[in-house]
C-alpha cells in the first residue's frame, strides 16, 4: 500500500508509548493499593494485569483507529468511472508514474471520505466531486503527511456569486475560504473550466485550497510557512516584489488580482504554476523554480509526458 506516511508511523510509535505508559501507570497505582490493603494474591494479581491491559488496548485502539480507517479507505477499488473522469480532465494525474497514480486514486478515497462536499442549487455529481478533490491533492502531492485539519466542508456553487452569496454572471467572486470555520466555497462552473483550459493558467479551485496551505499556519499571508524554511522564504519574499513590479509596470501575463495582497499572489501564482508550467517557466523562470522547490514538484516534466502519453496513443 502506497499511503504509509511519516506522520503516521511516528503518531502510531507515540500512541504506543503513551499507551503503555497510562497503562503502567495504573497497574502500579493499582498495586500499591492492594499492597497496602495487604490483599496480595494470585486473583489480584490477575486482576490488575487484566485492567491494565484493557486500559492498554483501549487508549492504543481509539487513538490510532482513525488512521486505521484511512489505511482501509485506500486499499478500496478506485471506481473506473471516476478514473475515467481523472484521465479525462486532470492533466496532472495523467502525468504520473503508475505508482504515483496509485498514490494520487488513494489520496482521493481518503479526502472524499473526510471531507463533506455539499452542493447549494446544484448537484454534486461524480465529476465535481473528483475535480474538487484533485484540486486539493495536486498542490500537496508531494506532502503525505499533509491532510487539511482546517478543511470541515467544501461548498459547490453553480456559478460565480457577490458578497451575499447571491448568484448571477455580475457576481465577482468565482471562490473563496473562510477564515474560521473550515469552509472552502467553489463555482461548480469555474471548477470545470478550470481543469478543461489549462492555456490561461488559471484553476479556481487550486487556488481556494492555495489559500488554505497558507493559512495551515495559523495566518493567510502569503507566507506557506509549513512548505519552506527560513532561506527559502527569504528567497520567495525577494522574487515575490519583482514579480509585483512587473505586474504594476505592465510587464506581466500574471493576472494582477495577484496585487491585491499577499495571499493573493501566492494562490495567484500557485493555479499558474499547476496549470500551465511551461508557459510560466518561459516567462518567469525565477517564480516558476522557487514554487518548484516549495511544491517539491516539476511541472514542466509532468506536462511533457502527458504530451509524450498522447502522441504515443495516437
Amino acid at each position: 500500500m502506497i499511503y504509509n506516511s511519516r506522520k503516521y508511523r511516528l503518531f502510531i510509535r507515540f500512541s504506543f508509548i503513551f499507551s503503555f505508559c497510562i497503562a503502567l501507570i495504573l497497574g502500579i497505582l493499582l498495586s500499591i493499593i492492594v499492597f497496602n490493603l495487604d490483599k496480595v494474591s494470585t486473583v489480584s494479581i490477575f486482576f490488575i494485569v487484566s485492567i491494565s491491559l484493557v486500559t492498554f488496548s483501549y487508549l492504543f485502539i481509539s487513538s490510532v483507529a482513525p488512521y486505521w480507517k484511512m489505511a482501509r479507505i485506500a486499499k478500496k477499488a478506485f471506481p473506473k468511472k471516476w478514473e475515467d473522469i481523472l484521465n479525462e480532465y486532470v492533466a496532472f494525474y495523467s502525468g504520473l508514474g503508475n505508482n504515483d497514480k496509485l498514490k494520487f486514486k488513494q489520496r482521493i478515497l481518503i479526502f472524499l471520505s473526510r471531507k463533506k462536499i455539499t452542493g447549494i442549487d446544484t448537484t454534486v455529481d461524480d465529476m465535481t466531486r473528483i475535480l474538487v478533490a484533485a484540486s486539493a491533492i495536486i498542490p500537496i502531492f508531494k506532502y503525505d503527511d499533509w491532510e487539511y485539519d482546517d478543511i470541515n466542508e467544501i461548498l459547490v456553487y453553480p456559478e460565480q456569486f457577490d458578497k451575499d452569496f447571491q448568484f448571477g454572471d455580475k457576481s465577482d467572486y468565482l471562490g473563496l475560504v473562510t477564515r474560521k470555520g473550515g469552509v472552502v466555497i467553489i463555482s461548480k462552473r469555474s471548477l470545470i473550466e478550470g481543469f478543461k483550459d489549462n492555456e490561461r493558467g488559471r484553476n479556481v479551485a487550486i487556488h481556494e485550497f492555495a489559500h488554505k496551505i497558507d493559512g495551515e499556519d495559523g495566518s493567510i499571508d502569503g507566507i506557506p510557512f509549513l512548505m519552506m524554511d527560513k532561506h527559502l522564504e527569504g528567497e520567495w519574499k525577494k522574487i515575490r516584489e519583482f514579480e509585483k513590479k512587473k505586474i504594476i509596470n505592465g510587464k506581466s501575463d500574471i493576472d494582477p488580482y495577484a496585487l491585491t495582497n499577499n495571499s493573493e499572489f501566492f494562490a495567484v501564482v500557485s493555479e499558474y504554476f499547476f496549470s500551465n508550467p511551461e508557459k510560466m517557466s518561459r516567462n518567469h523562470p525565477q517564480l516558476y523554480n522557487i514554487l518548484k522547490r516549495i511544491f517539491k514538484i516539476d511541472m514542466k516534466s509532468i506536462m511533457k509526458k502527458v504530451v509524450g502519453n498522447m502522441f504515443s496513443l495516437g
